[in-house]
């Protein structure tokens, strides 16, 4: 072709140049006649991207548009073909179409330009010149786009998870001065209390100025800036009820997008977890020591008592007194072993409300009859009532009587001789309110709640306890406890202490 150029005009040889171009490129170009509604010209190359000769294609003329083309695309050509030959001379319009490879049989998308041309004369000549590119790529890509955009949208309308996204407003430095809501889910909507349409277009901190005061506005300026991802827990008023959430904002294009979620479930189970724990521990804690306590007090008179016993074996000539004073020892550490072991059951009794026979318990008689038994731990100190108001209650006799005797034994025990030791029970909102009061060695405030401890003592009245066993406070606790009530000491060094009972009464 090259030798046949030189033997032309410059005119012919242009035109030559242009056909060789057009035959050579990869992109469909043709001349189309709407009279005839037939091909007279299609380019050698697009033709072959098609499994076709471009020969072929004319020799079909109308046929290969009902044969190649899509059924569901032929419509929308034959109107966009009606809408250029009216329109004028030179209007250039774009469509898009399937086209059916010859070769693979697959479809195959193309986006056409085309350009109406008039050529006047008695009958009116319209021809189409059009250039179509292959766009099967792109649209493949965009349907994907629209699956994973519906997928998504799909899942952030269901999700319990609050979902927004931003887009970054900046000024003429480029740096940013806000955010602009482009998305917000319905989750997040119930959360933020606002709905999309109140936000979508309008500007973060116009319609939520606290996120810069409390740093969320640099904290996602700076995850847009460095592109990292960024995570914070706070708390938030949701529909009425304090919650705790996770934020957690990721760079999205020029802006961010930034999830909420409820973590409040997992924090609440998660403090009762480590709270389990700590009771577990310090039941262990408790137990140990407990195991530890008892062997301290079964080992200390059962040595004594040994000791005594293993000298009795061994010399035959001791003094008779000696003999009784040893006997005697012995006897008063097995009379405590006694009582330790006697209390260790009333105590695990106490704890097991199971066991109790619960009944209607005149509550002000019960203490009456006690108070009286009562006196006969002690000759030498002033025993008076107060008052008695009339209170019943349901609970187990045996139990509240044995509750009063160790508040008295305890008095009587530190409340030096002639000091006085009153009863009260009186009715409060609901409740019984029982109160030994005595003018012993008192209390500490310190040690008020470890004296119900098992075993025990407070280190001001060590001296006077010496016969006791550390458990009758733990004992009466237990009882208080188990009829649904409470206990405390209230007292002063040196002054007395009051211990208080309280019990729900019954009608």
């Amino acid at each position: 072709m090259n030798q046949d150029l030189k033997t032309q005009s410059p005119s012919s040889q242009l035109q030559a140049l242009a056909l060789e171009a057009l035959e050579a490129n990869p992109n469909v170009i043709y001349v189309f006649d709407i009279t005839a509604g037939a091909t007279l010209y299609v380019n050698e190359a697009g033709a072959q991207s098609l499994g076709y000769r471009a020969a072929e294609i004319i020799a079909l003329g109308a046929d290969f548009t009902r044969q190649q083309m899509h059924v569901d695309d032929q419509p929308l050509v034959k109107a966009h073909i009606a809408r250029l030959a009216q329109a004028p001379n030179g209007t250039v319009a774009q469509t898009e179409y399937r086209l059916r490879d010859r070769t693979t049989g697959q479809w195959r998308w193309f986006e056409s330009r085309d350009a109406i041309t008039h050529t006047p004369g008695p009958s009116d000549q319209a021809h189409i010149v059009g250039m179509a590119s292959d766009v099967t790529e792109r649209r493949e890509t965009q349907s994907q786009l629209q699956i994973s955009e519906t997928r998504f949208r799909a899942v952030q309308q269901t999700t319990p998870d609050g979902f927004m996204i931003f887009q970054s407003l900046r000024d003429a430095h480029n740096q940013i001065t806000d955010f602009t809501w482009l998305y917000c889910n319905p989750a997040a909507e119930r959360i933020v209390g606002r709905s999309s349409a109140e936000l979508i277009g309008k500007q973060l901190l116009t319609e939520m100025p606290g996120n810069r005061s409390e740093g969320l506005f640099d904290a996602y300026v700076e995850v847009v800036t460095t592109g990292q991802v960024w995570q914070r827990e706070f708390e938030y008023t949701h529909e009425g009820i304090d919650r705790t959430f996770r934020s957690t904002a990721a760079p999205a294009g020029d802006g961010f997008a930034v999830s909420f979620t409820d973590i409040s479930e997992q924090q609440l189970a998660l403090k009762a977890l480590q709270n389990s724990e700590s009771r577990l521990r310090q039941l262990s804690a408790a137990q140990e020591r407990f195991v530890t306590d008892v062997s301290h007090e079964l080992r200390a008179p059962l040595t004594s008592i040994k000791g005594n016993l293993q000298l009795l074996n061994r010399h035959a000539n001791i003094p008779p007194d000696e003999q009784r004073e040893m006997v005697s020892e012995a006897l008063s550490e097995a009379s405590r072993m006694q009582r330790l072991i006697a209390n260790l059951l009333s105590l695990a009794r106490g704890e097991n409300a199971v066991a109790m026979q619960r009944e209607r318990v005149a509550l002000h008689e019960l203490l009456s009859e006690t108070w009286t038994q009562g006196q006969a731990l002690s000759e030498t100190h002033e025993f008076s009532i107060v008052t008695l108001e009339p209170a019943w209650v349901s609970g187990d006799r045996d139990h509240l009587r044995q509750l009063l005797l160790i508040l008295i034994e305890n008095a009587v025990r530190y409340t030096p001789e002639a000091g006085a030791i009153t009863l009260e029970l009186r009715l409060e909102g609901g409740q019984a309110v029982m109160c030994v009061r005595d003018t012993g060695i008192g209390i500490a405030p310190s040690e008020a709640e470890r004296v119900f401890e098992r075993f025990y003592r407070s280190p001001n009245g060590r001296e006077r306890s010496k016969d006791g066993t550390g458990l009758g406070l733990a004992i009466a606790k237990a009882i208080a406890l188990a009829h649904g009530g409470q206990i405390r000491l209230e007292g002063q060094v040196g002054v007395g202490t009051s211990a208080i009972v309280t019990l729900p009464l019954i009608t």
